[in-house]
């Protein structure tokens, strides 16, 4: 536009502008996507020439990367070919965009990466970008100490998930990310393991044979108040011979109902049916 005249160029980028008297006027170059570019007092004093190289529009892409409400430090964003990391605040910021569409891709260690590979750039914009973390699983099989088999109904607790094996005592836990967390496997009538570091780095297995809980029965054997010395006492098929002040005592018994049997030379065979739930005494007295 010279002085109220307004041309477009051609395909080649070439323009006339004819018809203009000697004079002074306001010259302005102007296309969509450039940088204006304007003279408010061009002087024409003849046929001329005026040849311009027009600068293009650019603009800046800035914004957030996120893990739900939490900033990501150190993820890499990369918008068209250029690429910058966030900083400590998960803020990111790319200058000098033309317009137009490119491809947007982040990411970062431990996350989900996000790609749009159409992305539009057509002003000074912001974005936000929410990466999702990488999840893994822990699953595995626990089995019982006494028969070897499968343990179903044994609870297993790691970090702040609950699951429980199945009748082929499996079990499997998703969702967990990277990190260090409290493994914790228990079972009724055995013993608690317990792993408060336990490192996930991965998909990985963790299996189990758990050990039974076991008591201990103990007592006397007596006639009266006199102790039997080598009195012979069952339970449950173990076998023990009292002491000399009538004293027995069996370990590791595992939780349940037994048959148990005091006999002595002499003396009446003494039998009764025990339950055993924890650590007891049973003292007996035996008649002639």
């Amino acid at each position: 536009n010279l002085g109220g005249k307004t041309v477009l160029t051609a395909a080649d980028g070439t323009y006339s502008i004819a018809g203009t008297t000697a004079g002074t006027y306001a010259l302005t170059v102007s296309a969509a996507n450039y940088v204006t570019s304007s003279n408010t007092a061009y002087s024409f004093t003849g046929n001329q020439a005026f040849n311009l190289t027009m600068t293009p529009v650019t603009y800046t892409v800035s914004g957030t990367v996120k893990n739900g409400t939490a900033p990501l430090s150190g993820a890499t964003v990369t918008l068209g070919g250029r690429t910058t990391t966030t900083n400590t605040a998960g803020i990111l910021s790319i200058t000098g965009f033309l317009p137009g569409t490119c491809t947007l891709v982040v990411t970062a260690p431990g996350y989900n990466f996000f790609t749009n590979s159409a992305y539009v750039v057509s002003a000074n914009q912001t974005i936000t970008v929410n990466l999702s973390p990488v999840t893994y699983t822990l699953s595995g099989k626990i089995l019982s100490g006494i028969t070897g088999n499968a343990l179903p109904g044994a609870t297993i607790k790691f970090g702040t998930k609950i699951a429980t094996t199945d009748a082929g005592g499996n079990y499997s836990i998703p969702g967990m990310t990277v990190g260090t967390y409290a493994l914790v496997i228990s079972a009724t009538n055995y013993i608690s393991f317990s792993n408060t570091a336990y490192s996930m780095f991965g998909t990985q297995a963790f299996n189990l044979t758990m050990i039974p809980v076991t008591y201990t029965v103990s007592g006397t054997v007596k006639s009266g108040t006199a102790a039997l010395a080598g009195a012979t006492v069952t339970l449950g098929g173990k076998t023990t011979t009292t002491t000399s002040t009538g004293a027995y005592s069996f370990s590791g018994i595992l939780p349940g109902a037994y048959t148990f049997t005091a006999s002595n030379s002499g003396y009446k065979t003494l039998t009764s049916s025990d339950t055993v739930a924890g650590n007891q005494s049973l003292n007996v007295q035996m008649l002639k």
